[in-house]
Parts: C-alpha cells; sequence; structure tokens
C-alpha cells in the first residue's frame, strides 16, 4: 500500500539520500486519547522542501535544506548541522491512515497520526 501524504515532483529526493549528507531530526512523539502525535524539528526547511511518504507502514520524512554557503567564510565554530533531514519511523496497525494530517510552522513539523477508532479507550457506562 502507498499513501503519498505531500509530494514535490520537482525533486528526486531519492537521489538526494544517496548522494548528499543527511541529518536524522529530532523527534518528539506524544500520545492522546485520539492520535499519536509526532513532532519533527526541521528548522531552515520550507514546506515545500518537505516530503512525506507512508508506504507498507513505514513513514519518511525528508527535508531538503540548502546547503550552500559563501566560500569565503572562515568557522570559527560550527554547531549547525550539515546535511538534509532523513528520518524513517515504522507505524503500527493501530494507526488510521487515511486520516494522516501533516502542518509545519516555525520549523516545527507536526504530523498528526490519527488512531483507529476501535482501539480508543471508551468509557462504559452501568445500566
Amino acid at each position: 500500500m502507498m499513501n503519498e501524504i505531500k509530494t514535490n515532483h520537482n525533486q528526486d529526493w531519492e537521489k538526494l539520500i544517496e548522494t548528499e549528507p543527511l541529518v536524522k531530526p529530532v523527534i518528539d512523539i506524544i500520545e492522546n486519547d485520539d492520535d499519536y502525535i509526532v513532532k519533527v524539528y526541521m528548522p531552515g526547511v520550507s514546506k515545500e522542501n518537505i516530503f512525506l511518504k507512508l508506504e507498507d507502514n513505514v513513514l519518511t520524512i525528508f527535508g531538503k535544506m540548502d546547503l550552500n554557503h559563501v566560500e569565503d567564510e572562515r568557522f570559527l565554530l560550527r554547531e549547525k548541522s550539515y546535511g538534509h533531514y532523513f528520518r524513517q519511523l515504522t507505524l503500527s496497525n493501530k494507526i488510521d491512515n487515511s486520516r494522516i494530517e501533516a502542518r509545519l510552522e516555525n520549523g516545527l513539523l507536526n504530523i498528526i497520526l490519527p488512531k483507529h477508532e476501535s482501539i480508543k479507550p471508551k468509557v462504559i457506562s452501568i445500566n
């Protein structure tokens, strides 16, 4: 099964993975009653340069960063990671793949993974 959440057809991201430096983005995963939320920290990447793909329960996250730097720059200290963002997460069968959403705001990509109704907690009333 293949479900492309967002795709940018102008870029061949799979070739970039093979030829460019990669950085594993920092993530947080949060669970609430209805969803799992994956927070992916991707500073410096615009929405147009993010590719998300879900295939066989594997979520691929790729962010293309501008890797250009000025030739005359002489760094005294460089702590910023260098490379494109790449991460893959294996999702459980508890996710409703048809309702996945993603939002980018200020370098933070939020991927909302809704739970299937059948696994959500249910309150049982007593008659």
